[in-house]
């Protein structure tokens, strides 16, 4: 029996070193749902870590406000810094939904969706700290090179990924036919 990744810590890592290890301990029916959990955490640290400033002033509204008016700025915060990750899960999701054919999993199918976010929102928080530590202009292009590498890291992974969906049961299959 080979490694598989058991703890947040070590389905991070394993998707960002060892990404084909990481979907395989994703598609087992026994650890269903838990990138998605893992997704929403990094979700999470990701608003945290990018948006400080805005999360402790939205408490700070509601602390000395109003907390609807509080609750609405971390709301309209939340919806501005997590479109881009969440519509990236969504559509990885259906692509390898759609691409694993006859033997799709749909629920599986965006555990193995969710292990291709972590290489796109670790290459996100890595450009940020960069750019944060070297002091240097987020101008376009600058940020465009940041997103084409988050973006083909990741997608890189979702292709491991499809060949992962579509290989479900092939051994069983060639097993059963001898």
């Amino acid at each position: 029996m080979s490694w598989q990744p058991s703890s947040f810590v070590e389905r991070i890592g394993a998707a960002l070193v060892a990404p084909r290890a990481a979907l395989a301990a994703a598609d087992e029916p026994e650890a269903a749902g838990r990138t998605g959990t893992d997704a929403a955490l990094l979700l999470l640290f990701t608003v945290l870590a990018l948006h400080t400033k805005q999360v402790v002033i939205a408490v700070w509204l509601a602390a000395t406000d109003s907390v609807s008016s509080g609750a609405g700025a971390l709301v309209s915060l939340i919806g501005r810094s997590v479109g881009t990750d969440l519509v990236f899960i969504l559509v990885a999701g259906l692509l390898v939904t759609i691409a694993a054919g006859r033997r799709r999993s749909i629920g599986r199918d965006f555990d193995l969706a969710c292990v291709a976010y972590v290489p796109f929102v670790v290459a996100q928080l890595a450009a940020y700290l960069v750019i944060s530590v070297g002091d240097i202009e987020p101008t376009r292009p600058v940020t465009n090179v940041a997103a084409i590498a988050a973006f083909g890291w990741a997608l890189a992974v979702v292709a491991l990924g499809v060949v992962h969906a579509r290989s479900r049961g092939a051994s069983t299959e060639t097993a059963g036919a001898r």
